[in-house]
């Protein structure tokens, strides 16, 4: 055969195989609420009913993965998107790289009387392209007929896939391989799924539209009045009363909706969240592996399980979920940017950077792979190219501490102590339970010789964490120059009775002990400086020879 026929063989089946990769890849998706183009309180809830509704019929479509609502409004919540209209593409499309999801769904409707007509588009993330928009027009009483149509319509988007032609994106008609074709008993179930009371997904619209929590669980509990078999609003009525604060109520929904469909892992995964807040993460592990049991191309289980392996060391098997979240979704910055606090912890900070710089790259509006860059360079003394990226988490969301903190760190390194005083001060506003900002500042307010602030923000963070040691040779560096030498010795003898190798803890003490001419206590303080490899200068030990009138 002649070679050139043999590499349009080759080239040709690698394409194939590229074809068939594609299609086994889930395809991620996230449905935002239909936003009413009449306002409207009695017909307001039907924008969040439909939504909520396409999500479940869409959820059982074979390679299709849909994110659950709840998480959808969770990223909306953390990252202050609730005052944007989500229903402009621009913005839909921030928040699904947030979400880390391929397309998003968003739509308008508008009710007059019985009628109904709902637009619906179905946007690219990755390049903000349109790639299917449609008209669905039906009645009131026949919501379900409609809602079914929009789900077809989004099916049917992947017929259409996005190339850049001439670095502009352009719509063009998918290779069969990548397209979703539905049996005919897959297009039933995706007419039947979900609940098929209109009261029912009357309450769920309503209740997601509520104003508070106390409202929700009155809509979700006639929800399930109206369809006592709804899993999902026992699932979602146990998520408000895990908003309140209630994880008793919510655990008992969370197992209610397992009695009404078992096969739903979104219960699991909930029962899970809240056993990792009660740090009980054995229980958490379980409920994580039913729920990637029942559906193993669920991303973000693997993304939260490798959170609780984390949070109790197991770094590579952390690490192994999730490489197994990336492989399932390659768009999820957040299971880039976990990933990357693993291989930091385990020393390797080349990889982490690299995942950092992924995760970035994926979602270049969130702010924590910044924040985790910037410490990697503050901690190998690299303050400069960290302040830049701390000053970048910031200015993508200023309302978390982290940043505001190790840019304190920053300018502290750089003897800006006023700009550190700034950063540290706001650090405490947003998180006034952090010890590390008090610690900052309090060393920073040494350094500025303003020592009864640093006592009083070195007892902060003692209050806050009993076991700190540098906290208390802070406070006693700060009596030491107040010439409080009686505070001073206490502090640095508790800074030694917690870390017992804290060498700048024995100079500061064999200082104080001169000065109160406790000569043998600094004596012995010199000789632990010695064999921690941290001595005194000669001219500290020609002082206490002088004064003792004794050598070593």
């Amino acid at each position: 055969m002649p070679l050139r026929r043999v590499a349009l063989l080759i080239a040709l089946v690698a394409s194939l195989a590229g074809a068939a990769q594609e299609a086994q890849r889930p395809r991620y998706i996230a449905i935002l609420k239909f936003k009413s183009l009449r306002a409207d309180i009695d017909t307001d809830w039907i924008g969040e009913g439909a939504a909520e509704t396409l999500t479940t019929k869409l959820t059982g479509v074979p390679g299709l993965v849909v994110v659950e609502r709840a998480q959808v409004a969770k990223v909306i919540e953390e990252q202050n998107f609730q005052q944007l209209d989500i229903a402009d593409p621009k913005t839909a499309v921030k928040l699904g790289k947030f979400i880390g999801v391929e397309r998003i769904v968003i739509g308008s409707y508008v009710c007059d009387g019985t009628n109904l007509m709902f637009n619906v588009r179905v946007v690219d993330v990755q390049t903000t392209a349109v790639v299917n928009a449609s008209t669905v027009t039906g009645s009131r009483d026949k919501i379900f007929d409609t809602i079914f149509q929009l789900a077809e319509a989004v099916v049917q988007s992947f017929d259409k896939k996005v190339t850049i032609v001439d670095n502009r994106p352009a719509v063009r008609t998918a290779p069969p391989a990548e397209r979703i074709v539905l049996s005919p008993d897959q297009r039933r179930m995706l007419r039947e799924r979900g609940t098929t009371s209109r009261g029912a997904y009357e309450a769920i619209g309503r209740a997601l539209v509520a104003r508070d929590a106390d409202e929700q669980i009155r809509w979700y509990t006639k929800a399930i009045e109206c369809d006592p078999g709804y899993s999902n609003a026992y699932n979602d009525r146990g998520n408000a009363y895990q908003r309140k604060g209630d994880l008793q109520r919510a655990m008992q929904d969370y197992g209610r909706a397992v009695q009404a469909d078992a096969k739903n892992p979104l219960p699991y995964y909930n029962r899970a969240n809240v056993f990792a807040e009660q740090d009980q993460y054995d229980r958490a592990l379980s409920e994580l592996n039913r729920a990637v049991a029942l559906k193993p191309d669920f991303a973000l289980a693997y993304g939260n399980r490798a959170l609780v392996l984390a949070k109790q060391g197991l770094w590579d098997q952390s690490i192994a979920d999730c490489d197994r979240a990336i492989q399932l979704n390659p768009l999820q910055a957040n299971a880039y940017n976990n990933r990357g606090i693993a291989y930091k912890n385990k020393s390797d900070l080349r990889r982490a950077m690299d995942d950092y710089a992924q995760a970035i790259r994926i979602n270049p509006y969130a702010a924590d792979p910044y924040t985790n860059r910037g410490n990697i360079l503050r901690e190998t003394g690299h303050y400069a190219e960290a302040l830049r990226e701390f000053s970048q988490a910031i200015a993508l969301n200023p309302q978390k501490a982290e940043p505001y903190y190790g840019r304190g760190t920053c300018h502290y390194a750089a003897k800006r102590y006023d700009l550190a005083l700034q950063d540290y001060g706001r650090a405490i506003q947003l998180a006034p339970d952090d010890y590390r900002a008090y610690f900052g500042r309090a060393n920073t307010c040494n350094a500025m010789r303003r020592f009864d602030q640093a006592i009083a923000d070195a007892t902060k963070a003692i209050e806050l964490k009993p076991d700190a040691a540098l906290a208390y040779y802070m406070r006693g560096f700060a009596y030491g120059c107040k010439n409080d030498v009686r505070n001073a010795i206490l502090n640095h003898s508790k800074a030694i009775e917690l870390n017992p190798n804290y060498g700048d803890a024995y100079k500061a003490r064999a200082i104080a002990c001169l000065v109160a001419r406790d000569y043998d206590r600094a004596w012995a303080d010199v000789r632990a400086c010695r064999r921690l490899g941290a001595p005194l200068p000669a001219q500290f030990i020609d002082m206490l020879s002088r004064a003792s009138g004794r050598r070593e």
